[in-house]
């Protein structure tokens, strides 16, 4: 693929409102999980335990995703199969 550049989007796009009426495609929630990643080292809380993130990581359950992303769990996981078996 020929290089064409950088794209710089703010994080926030991917929850606009304007966005936020329909279930994500796969590029979108490919997109998500690249704006929702800790961009620098960050302490999140899940169920009251703090959970230390390094850069590049992010913390969610099939369940958590399935709702964010108007999917079912299924499909969360057969996507998230899908995308470490094409590495």
């Amino acid at each position: 693929m020929m290089d064409r550049g950088t794209l710089i989007i703010a994080r926030s796009l991917v929850d606009h409102p304007a966005l936020a009426t329909e279930a994500y495609d796969r590029r979108s929630a490919w997109l998500w999980l690249l704006t929702e990643a800790a961009w620098a080292p960050r302490d999140i809380v899940i169920d009251r335990r703090e959970v230390a993130l390094e850069v590049g990581e992010l913390v969610g359950s099939s369940r958590f995703l399935a709702v964010k992303w108007k999917w079912t769990e299924p499909k969360v996981r057969r996507s998230w199969r899908t995308s470490n078996t094409r590495g």
